[in-house]
């Protein structure tokens, strides 16, 4: 049964009630007063009954006998004096007016109410939703007393009205959506794009349908473009709120958008309607603080208390692809769903019928870095702001493209098919226009009269070719002269040339569990130099239930072996990919740390008609030392007679598999690719009796004609780029468990090489004297040109199998190179180093410099770790980087650690420079010493 059905049939009864209720406790709280908030305050809860007949403390009324409830009375007083609200204000919004029952309820069956003046929500929740926000309360108390700039809910109220043995529970939050403005699009996005996340055909057939993730990347896939400004003011406020909603385990939530068309609302002739609408009765100064997306955002005290009500709605602005200008409202909502035991089932469930990453319920360390991804890389997107020499700006200025009216009207832009309709001077804030006036600019391209919008993704990568007339922050400063290359420079680009080792691992696992050592298979007793990288795939990794489980909270075992083997060795996991039985891991020298950016995982499912994720591929693409690399590791259609689907399979996730870097966009796009993998193919027409003969001899040339995998690469020219080294190497399938005998049972499988390591060094584009000049040609030459510059070469020198392991059917098969490559950088972004002597006897300091410019963010931060770390993730303490952003200046900031956070027991540590942006460590320092100190430390496990 519903939990509103007390008032099913009289909706009026509980607004009536509710108004009441709040009337009265918030009428008694103003006469007492004021004090600090106590712990004890969160668990308070008041009841006073209201008798149809009245009493000596509350009036008569007609709504029946009920009960009501007001939590935590006193915090919530706090919070509505944090965001300004006086208490006859708040009464006099929910109390004086009839409540307005909004349309849509929730997935829940919750109802909404909006108050007349549109500045409260008022939500119906459910038991465990109530139970678990005044659970809540005392850390949401810390977060609002340390920063107001959020985009989470303002709970202003929490109450229940009691009748008839029934309860309905009532929150009181802000207005996200002003009624006013009408929301041309709406959308509840989350970050998860698995096939249940898109309006049903039901609520596409409402008058105003909320839209989810799906939707939005069919509708707008070049997302919501705001200036450098506002871009950076939403993601920064949105990491900080997802590494809230990280600490207290919720998950689920939704980012809400709404958005308004400022150029389509004037042509439809409603816009100005809207805005004569908005409600003027109360004035400015009891409006209450930090309502609007723009002052979440900002929290600015000193603009927000002179706002112009007729002037400014609160919206962002922002830009479409098309050039028109929007309005956006936005807010998380949701909040009040913790990573429970059901929702971990949930999920576990939904992971096995679709990819567990794609699904929306998940554990929420994952669930917010998903979300915070998704929103600034795919709904929000940079226009970043032009930067000129001296004479294009004169060109520019003599052109006359941007004309600009006085400060009372929105600019006008000559040869723009967008401003042929100017926004009437009421509907725009000041706010807007100077947004407007800034993207303007930015917009505008010099080679044509039209404007033209360029959504930027930073790459993090130095040398990546961003749209015309659009640099990235990587780029030299403004204003500084062009300097022709010197022949010194050219010398120090030869003394840049380096040699580097790869060690490949390929193995199917057969769903077993890891071997005791891999010491072997990771060549880490070899007297050869050792690698500087290693990279490791495995095909089968046990996903049965318990282990899927299991793994919602700790790394698989085969992640954990192969990072307890290679950490003691000077080697950190920089990135991981799973899909389901499929795992790939790269390993590097911390050395070459800082030089390893652009990281980008992705997937891609073929099984069961690409609904399961049994076969299919997972990549890792990243730049090292400025060169574009991508690993493929593949499992492929299984059987004899399916080499021409495996063909089409590879193919398949070579075309889908996209990156949002304009210099490498595809996998074929990169400098080098290496493809490797369980490929399945076999070995064909020569019957079992000759092919052990030849495994017996060791003539394995004799069976290479028969490859399907080579017999393929004839006739495919995709195929045909890609280099094998020759497989002298016995077949590495199908043995029995536990020995080196061929398969003995009843199937008589034929051995083969399905295992298979193949890599493309990008074929060097033609001759420029043969091209034919348009763009597609222009950027080949550009690539040649590069490349001449930044050679690189690449030699096998081992391509073999190991045959001590027996645990799985198959042998893994391991590949080494040595890459020999011209770096485009050899300097850290940052510098850092550890100040003075370490201990937790005394607060410690931490100096870092720039070395170049990077997009950098107040949310990087410095890790303390010990020497033989194994990731990122395993940091002791962290600390944030000075609060402003961080130019490129070569000043020395410096920062501190708290004695409170560094271990008791010493050791050697070292600190490295995470960047929230380019996400990846872009500086590391050099190792040193934390003393010991004979200081216990109640509670205190950093020395484990």
């Amino acid at each position: 049964m519903s939990p509103f059905s007390f008032f099913s049939c009289n909706q009026s009864a509980l607004k009536s009630a509710l108004q009441l209720g709040i009337t009265h406790t918030v009428g008694s709280l103003s006469h007492k007063p004021e004090r600090d908030v106590l712990l004890q305050d969160f668990e308070v809860v008041e009841t006073i009954s209201f008798p149809t007949r009245g009493s000596n403390m509350t009036p008569a009324h007609d709504y029946g006998d009920f009960k009501f409830k007001t939590y935590a009375p006193t915090a919530f007083r706090y919070f509505r004096d944090l965001f300004g609200i006086r208490p006859d204000d708040y009464m006099y919004s929910l109390c004086n007016e009839p409540l307005i029952e909004l349309p849509n309820s929730g997935a829940s069956g919750s109802l909404f109410y909006r108050t007349s003046d549109d500045d409260y929500i008022i939500k119906t929740v459910q038991h465990k939703e109530a139970e678990f926000l005044q659970k809540l309360l005392p850390g949401y108390y810390m977060n609002l007393h340390q920063n107001k700039c959020t985009l989470l809910p303002k709970f202003y109220g929490l109450y229940s009205v009691q009748a008839a043995g029934k309860k309905i529970r009532i929150v009181v939050m802000n207005n996200l959506l002003p009624s006013a403005v009408r929301m041309h699009l709406k959308f509840d996005l989350k970050g998860s794009t698995y096939n249940g996340r898109q309006a049903s055909a039901k609520e596409r057939g409402k008058d105003f349908p909320t839209y989810k993730d799906l939707d939005f990347l069919q509708d707008m896939p070049d997302g919501l473009l705001l200036g450098e400004n506002k871009y950076n003011a939403v993601c920064k406020t949105i990491q900080r709120d997802c590494l809230v909603l990280q600490s207290f385990s919720i998950m689920d939530y939704s980012l809400l958008v709404g958005i308004h068309n400022v150029d389509q609302a004037y042509m439809d002739q409603q816009s100005a309607v809207a805005m004569q609408g908005m409600d003027q009765r109360r004035p400015q100064s009891q409006r209450s603080l930090y309502r609007t997306a723009m002052e979440a955002i900002q929290a600015d005290t000193a603009s927000v208390g002179s706002q112009d009500t007729e002037d400014k709605t609160g919206g962002i602005p922002a830009r479409n692809s098309k050039g028109e200008r929007l309005l956006v409202y936005i807010g998380i909502i949701d909040i009040l769903q913790s990573y429970r035991f059901e929702k971990q089932l949930l999920h576990l469930w939904k992971s096995l019928i679709h990819n567990g990453e794609t699904v929306s319920i998940h554990r929420p360390d994952f669930y917010a870095e998903r979300f915070r991804k998704f929103m600034c890389n795919t709904v929000f997107r940079k226009i970043l702001h032009i930067k000129t020499s001296r004479s294009r700006k004169h060109k520019a200025g003599a052109r006359g493209h941007l004309k600009k009216t006085g400060s009372s009207g929105p600019p006008l832009l000559t040869h723009t098919s967008s401003s042929q309709n100017p926004v009437p001077q009421h509907e725009i804030s000041p706010e807007t226009r100077e947004d407007t006036d800034r993207d303007n600019a930015v917009n505008r391209n010099e080679e044509s009269p039209h404007p033209s919008i360029h959504p930027v993704t930073i790459c993090g990568h130095e040398y990546c070719h961003c749209p015309p007339g659009v640099e990235t922050m990587m780029e030299e400063n403004e204003g500084q002269p062009d300097v022709q290359q010197s022949d010194a420079c050219e010398e120090d680009r030869e003394s840049d040339r380096g040699t580097f080792r790869l060690h490949m691992v390929t193995w199917n696992v057969a769903t077993a569990n890891p071997p005791d050592d891999v010491t072997s298979l990771l060549h880490l007793n070899s007297q050869t130099v050792s690698p500087d990288l290693y990279v490791i795939g495995l095909q089968e990794v046990s996903s049965g239930l318990l282990s899927s489980v299991s793994q919602l909270v700790n790394d698989d075992p085969w992640s954990l072996l192969f990072m307890s083997t290679l950490g003691p060795q000077n080697y950190i996991k920089v990135s991981s990919i799973r899909m389901q039985g499929l795992l790939l891991l790269f390993f590097t020298k911390l050395k070459h740390v800082p030089f390893i950016r652009d990281i980008v995982t992705t997937y891609t499912r073929t099984g069961l008609l690409g609904y399961w994720g049994n076969k299919g591929g997972v990549s890792i693409r990243l730049s090292f030392y400025g060169h574009m690399f991508c690993f493929l590791n593949c499992h492929l259609a299984a059987h004899m007679e399916y080499a021409t689907e495996r063909v089409d399979e590879f193919e398949y996730i070579m075309d889908v598999q996209k990156f949002e870097c304009e210099k490498a966009p595809s996998i074929a796009d990169h400098r080098l690719v290496f493809w490797f993998g369980d490929l399945n193919f076999r070995i064909q027409d020569h019957g079992m009796h000759f092919v052990r003969s030849c495994i017996s001899n060791q003539t394995y040339n004799l069976l290479w004609s028969k490859d399907q995998l080579i017999m393929m690469k004839e006739k495919e020219q995709m195929l045909q780029e890609f280099d094998e080294g020759p497989l002298d190497f016995q077949p590495t399938y199908k043995f029995d468990l536990n020995s080196d005998t061929y398969d003995s049972s009843g199937k008589k499988r034929k051995p083969a090489w399905t295992d298979r390591i193949l890599w493309r060094l990008r074929p060097k584009p033609p001759n420029p004297d043969k091209l034919d000049g348009n763009m597609e040609d222009v950027t080949e030459v550009r690539e040649s040109e590069e490349e001449e510059k930044y050679p690189m070469t690449i030699v096998q020198d081992l391509y073999t199998s190991n045959m001590e392991y027996r645990i799985s059917d198959h042998k893994p098969v391991i590949g080494t190179f040595t890459l020999q490559l011209r770096k485009m950088y050899s300097t850290p972004l940052v510098h850092l180093q550890a100040e003075g002597d370490w201990s937790a006897d005394i607060d410690a300091m931490v100096s870092y410099t720039p070395l170049q410019q990077f997009p950098s963010s107040t949310w990087d931060w410095i890790g303390l770790y010990k020497v033989g770390f194994t990731s990122m993730n395993d940091y002791i303490t962290f600390t944030w980087v000075k609060d402003t952003e961080v130019g490129f200046s070569e000043e020395v900031i410096q920062v501190y650690v708290s004695k409170e956070e560094i271990p008791v027991r010493g050791g050697q540590c070292l600190l490295c420079y995470y960047s929230s942006i380019l996400q990846c460590i872009i500086g590391v320092s050099d190792p040193f010493k934390v003393s010991n100190t004979e200081r216990t430390r109640p509670g205190h496990f950093s020395d484990k």
